[in-house]
């Protein structure tokens, strides 16, 4: 949680880049509790099982055709025996199994007991679409294998009759399962396509999240910063809204690699990174800028806010060691800041001239003996602010 007080914020955005990203990564961590392959078994599974289990019932109480009703019955438990296969994680097999029980099923029904009036081949539409869901990372002939099957056994449905078992249904109940079967099979595709529209979506925000993303410590990059940064100062300047940048530098960092070791400085670096996550506020985006730098962006933020929050910043990361080794390591850092608008701001409307200005501010934080805050007045040489 952040320690600054919430009187140095001048405004907010009602939501943050870093809200809306998280907001992706946490959806994405609930799609990816189950592996791909599981969740499609699992609703081939549930789909058939449950669609021939209502069948099966209804022959058997409401029309009192016991063989209909059995067929579906037998063909429900089968269906379950998925539920087995994806329990130890056999996820193609239990595809393969529901797909095949499902041809076989539809087929022979439609042939046995409901002829082509009853509309029930008009599931096998629907094979296409799943076999290119169960089998997507597989080679082309088992999508290809499933949709031939899918078309043979429609027109097996379509074109042999065999009445001697037929159901007895009266003609507006066999037209309105004909309409009820229709119905099913494009919900199900629609639903098929949906999720394959949706798994499509997460896996680009997935790769964005990564190509936008430090792979050490977590935060944003320079890619994210320039991308974001440029659209904020845009807003805020065409608002008349001061923003400010932070531009913030590990002191002596090359020392610490040096006698700890690189790994020490990755923890130390991810260490920072966390600790700027944690104390700054959500609004703000923070990211690690390229080496031992670090960059804040504060939109709606004047030169003065700015400042402070620079200095408490520094001064917490001053205040606690780094334990990157067996021996805490103390870490400062040098703060060069930046503002665009406001009273004391610059009058810039470029995100690399404003990031260019906290550059020479934070190059006069250096020079003048690190472990400080300098801010980049437009009236004035750089001064500093605070030590």
């Amino acid at each position: 949680m952040t320690d600054f007080d919430p009187s140095l914020r001048t405004g907010s955005y009602e939501t943050s880049a870093r809200d809306a990203l998280d907001s992706h990564a946490r959806r994405l961590y609930r799609r990816e509790r189950w592996t791909y392959r599981r969740r499609i078994a699992l609703m081939l599974a549930v789909a058939c099982t449950g669609i021939s289990a209502l069948y099966g019932t209804s022959m058997l109480l409401w029309f009192g055709n016991t063989l209909s009703g059995l067929f579906d019955v037998v063909f429900a438990a089968l269906h379950g025996v998925a539920f087995l296969w994806v329990l130890r994680d056999h996820y193609r097999l239990a595809a393969y199994w529901t797909m095949c029980l499902a041809i076989v099923q539809i087929s022979g029904g439609t042939v046995l007991f409901i002829g082509p009036e009853g509309g029930f081949q008009y599931y096998l539409f629907v094979m296409p679409v799943v076999a290119h869901l169960a089998f997507s990372d597989d080679a082309a002939w088992p999508r290809a294998l499933m949709t031939l099957a899918g078309f043979v056994m429609f027109a097996v449905a379509e074109e042999i009759t065999y009445t001697r078992f037929w159901v007895d249904l009266a003609p507006v109940t066999l037209r309105a399962m004909f309409y009820l079967n229709i119905a099913l099979a494009m919900l199900m595709i629609f639903l098929a396509v949906r999720y394959f529209a949706n798994d499509a979506r997460l896996a680009n925000l997935r790769q964005g999240r990564l190509v936008l993303t430090d792979a050490l410590t977590g935060l944003f990059n320079r890619r994210f910063v320039h991308q974001y940064g440029s659209e904020v100062l845009a807003r805020c300047r065409r608002h008349d809204r001061p923003f400010s940048v932070l531009l913030l530098d590990i002191d002596h960092f090359k020392s610490i690699n040096d006698e700890w070791g690189h790994a020490a400085g990755d923890t130390a670096l991810r260490d920072v990174g966390t600790r700027l996550a944690d104390m700054l506020p959500d609004q703000v985006v923070t990211a690690r800028y390229g080496g031992e730098e670090f960059i804040v962006l504060l939109p709606d933020t004047g030169l003065g806010t700015a400042l402070k929050m620079a200095e408490e910043t520094r001064r917490q990361l001053d205040a606690v060691p780094v334990r990157a080794t067996s021996a805490p390591i103390q870490l400062t850092v040098s703060i060069g800041v930046g503002c665009a608008g406001g009273p004391d701001g610059e009058d810039c409307d470029d995100l690399d001239v404003l990031i260019g200005y906290a550059d020479e501010a934070l190059y006069a934080a250096k020079s003048a003996g690190r472990n400080r805050v300098v801010a980049r007045n437009p009236a004035t040489t750089p001064a500093v602010a605070a030590s």
